[in-house]
């Protein structure tokens, strides 16, 4: 059985939709749970309908696409959806695919509820079609608004033998009366065999007063599209995606965002996909159906930008996308708002320096500070090599105490940074010297064995690498 039954209060502010969810073969047999209603957020509506496996939500998927307001859809119906009806007939490869269409939702020009129905066949009609239309007054693609409506309709003596009972002003009516008047549409028999009668699966939607769509235009929308600011909207589910931001690396950039998804233990085809990252090399995304923009990558919350030359310059946008296969709008929404990223330089020749190394008691009789001392800088990272020679430690204890002033100022101050230092002696031995970091009037590093003894030594020398973060 697949029934559509709508609600419409008016002073209340709200239609209310519920359907079956049961798909099933013409004997009776049911053959799996589907959704029927789809909600469309961004036009304030759903759409429902019974008849054939998936018109809902094709449907649903192409009155999204070519409308942006509820009244547009309900205005162009009876041009638009002859066409839909004849792709989707096309498409499925069904020989008759009849159904009646329910759009409900928000009419902004007379700030009202309403819902409306209608009837989608081809020219060839199937037996049980005209069978179920025959003594209608109503021809094909012409819309009907309802009040309180079903499909299949009981009759009054049905209702009343049920205890159903409407008055004359539906606004008194509880949204359960749609449950109570499915109880009796399942009793129907009609032309299903009573194996059938108890598949009943039900959806209830109610759509209320919402916001429209709002008109941007160019400065609202670049700012809206700002890397601090702004939020998409997912065109047919309430999922948004926000806050992306570029993170620079060698030959590559890293992507992140935040999402919300209110239907993550919803309906399975409202939930969350993925979210696409496109990127172009100058910050214009381009029009939809002319993008410039390519696909890189695509996550849930981060993605990755990978194998890209030093000093590479992308702009980013993000849409997400729901497994019913919705997009939703860009982030940033601006087509040349995007998110700037941009590789990591890889430091480039090695910059030579001359430490100076003392002990922190005491004083070192003589030292070779070596000729392969050298610095890079990555991104925020200093790497550095040192090697200096003892030949004559005197009364040096302690710790080893070096600075550099060619080297850039360490993060944090005065606060010490801890760095471990690989260090190979000049004989081939191999030990590890704990570091620590501090901005003494510049770069200053103190040296003890990885056990906190004293490294000096007459006669030691080592090859240290190190690396620290630079303010």
């Amino acid at each position: 059985m697949s029934v559509v039954n709508c609600l419409v209060q008016p002073r209340a502010g709200v239609v209310h939709v519920m359907t079956d969810g049961a798909a099933y073969l013409l004997s009776g047999i049911l053959t799996s749970i589907e959704q029927k209603c789809f909600a469309l957020p961004t036009l304030s509506a759903a759409v429902a309908s019974t008849g054939a496996y998936g018109i809902s939500l094709h449907f649903a998927a192409e009155i999204g696409r070519l409308f942006s307001t509820f009244d547009d859809a309900v205005e162009n119906a009876p041009e638009i959806m002859p066409v839909l009806y004849r792709n989707f007939e096309a498409t499925s490869g069904r020989e008759f695919s009849e159904s009646q269409l329910f759009f409900a939702g928000w009419l902004q020009k007379e700030d009202r509820p309403a819902a409306f129905a209608m009837l989608c066949t081809g020219d060839e009609k199937s037996e049980r079609w005209q069978s179920l239309t025959a003594g209608l007054d109503w021809a094909p693609f012409t819309l009907r608004e309802l009040d309180c409506a079903g499909s299949p309709a009981p009759t009054a003596e049905e209702c009343a033998a049920a205890g159903l009972f409407f008055g004359d002003d539906v606004e008194k009516l509880s949204p359960t009366t749609l449950l109570h008047l499915m109880e009796i549409q399942r009793r129907r028999l009609g032309g299903m065999a009573r194996s059938a009668r108890n598949h009943l699966f039900g959806h209830v939607g109610a759509a209320g007063r919402s916001e429209p769509r709002a008109t941007r235009d160019a400065g609202e929308e670049a700012a809206q599209g700002s890397a601090e600011s702004g939020r998409a909207i997912m065109a047919d589910s309430n999922i948004t995606v926000s806050n992306l931001a570029a993170s620079s690396g060698i030959g590559h950039i890293l992507l992140n965002w935040s999402f919300d998804d209110p239907n993550a233990r919803g309906i399975e085809q409202c939930r969350l996909d993925a979210v696409e990252l496109w990127a172009a090399t100058t910050n214009d995304r381009g029009p939809d159906d002319a993008l410039l923009a390519t696909k890189i990558d695509e996550g849930r919350d981060k993605a990755a930008h990978m194998a890209l030359t030093q000093g590479a310059i992308f702009y980013y946008w993000i849409r997400p996308r729901n497994k019913a296969r919705f997009y939703g709008e860009w982030y940033p929404l601006s087509p040349t708002g995007g998110v700037v990223g941009t590789t990591q330089a890889d430091g480039g020749a090695w910059t030579p320096f001359t430490p100076i190394i003392t002990s922190s008691l005491g004083a070192l009789g003589s030292i070779i500070v070596g000729s392969d001392n050298r610095f890079k800088v990555i991104g925020k990272t200093c790497l550095f090599r040192i090697t200096p020679f003892i030949t004559d430690n005197g009364t040096g204890s302690g710790q080893l105490v070096i600075t550099a002033s060619a080297l850039p100022i360490p993060a944090g101050g005065t606060s010490p940074g801890y760095v471990l230092i690989g260090a190979r002696g000049l004989a081939g031995s191999y030990t590890s010297l704990l570091g620590i970091v501090v901005n003494n009037s510049g770069f200053q590093l103190t040296l003890v064995k990885y056990d906190g003894t004293y490294p000096g030594a007459t006669g030691a020398g080592y090859v240290m690498d190190g690396s620290y973060e630079v303010a």
